[in-house]
């Protein structure tokens, strides 16, 4: 995997803008490995693996780490532990953003400033 020097930073600045305007404290980043289902729905990405960045805080009755992604406006807490992800769909042309890098188009959420 290869970011042009200043993405990571950049996705960085956007997680903690993201983070301050949804109250929440941001604590790091998971980086989580995965491969999409090799059914014909995947087309050209079937069986192929992928990787993304979440990011984290610590909350919960253990302070534990909790990944989560923010989608217009609304936290949604990232399940790991199951064989499955899936998170609430996007419409399609409209300007949403997303906590995940490579969730939409295999890129970071670049913020405003890229």
């Amino acid at each position: 995997m290869f970011l042009q020097k200043g993405i990571f930073s950049a996705y960085l600045d956007y997680l903690q803008q993201q983070a301050a305007d949804n109250q929440i404290t941001l604590d790091g980043v998971q980086v989580v490995f995965g491969v999409y289902d090799n059914t014909p729905e995947m087309g050209a990405m079937a069986n192929h693996q992928t990787l993304f960045f979440a990011p984290t805080e610590t909350g919960g009755k253990n302070k534990q780490t909790i990944s989560y992604s923010i989608i217009e406006s609304t936290k949604v807490i990232l399940d790991f532990s199951q064989n499955t992800l899936s998170v609430p769909s996007h419409k399609t042309g409209d300007n949403q953003s997303s906590s995940i890098m490579n969730e939409l188009g295999s890129s970071p959420p670049l913020g405003k400033d890229i």
